[in-house]
């Protein structure tokens, strides 16, 4: 993986380099090189923009070149916005059997990246506030996401008031920086 930022001792934020890597070691993971008869496989090299929202939809498109092969590309795409390419794979058969592979690959490699994606959720959320409470019998408990200040103190005041929290805390997501919230 690149070098990424660490905050708070978490290597973040992804960028599509890193996010192309993965779906390349589940390519390699899952023998698809041999099973889809891959002529290449390769990750993004250039972007490190920044994925800082996990609000996108992971895809693949699966096409014949133009001069020879099939090719899967796989993308991320923010909602009505920019598609990012993640990495491009290529077989230079062009069979029906060969397309079906190439779909069967895509399928399974897309599973597996969204199955990390969903399990490393907060390593793609880099904005708002996460908000916790203290008990009176001192369990800190997680209790949502804000997006603003105003609203951790909407949030804030409905712990106190309706939950008798004895603390409340917020993390700012961009710095991973947690502070009791001062009523």
């Amino acid at each position: 993986m690149s070098n990424k930022k660490k905050t708070a001792g978490i290597d973040r934020p992804y960028t599509p380099v890193d996010l192309g890597e993965i779906i390349y070691g589940y390519i390699k993971d899952g023998d698809w090189a041999n099973k889809a008869r891959l002529d290449y496989f390769i990750p993004e090299a250039y972007n490190n923009m920044e994925i800082t929202s996990e609000e996108f939809d992971t895809f693949t498109i699966t096409d014949f070149g133009s001069n020879e092969g099939i090719y899967t590309d796989f993308f991320i795409e923010f909602r009505g916005k920019e598609r990012i390419s993640l990495l491009t794979a290529k077989t230079l058969g062009t069979s029906e059997e060969n397309y079906v592979k190439m779909h069967e690959m895509a399928a399974h490699v897309c599973y597996k990246f969204n199955d990390f994606i969903s399990r490393n959720l907060d390593n793609f959320i880099w904005s708002g506030y996460d908000v916790s409470y203290v008990d009176r019998a001192g369990i800190e408990h997680a209790y949502c996401w804000s997006g603003s200040m105003e609203r951790v103190a909407e949030n804030a005041n409905h712990l106190r008031n309706d939950r008798d929290a004895v603390k409340v805390f917020y993390m700012d997501k961009s710095t991973r920086k947690k502070k009791e919230y001062k009523f």
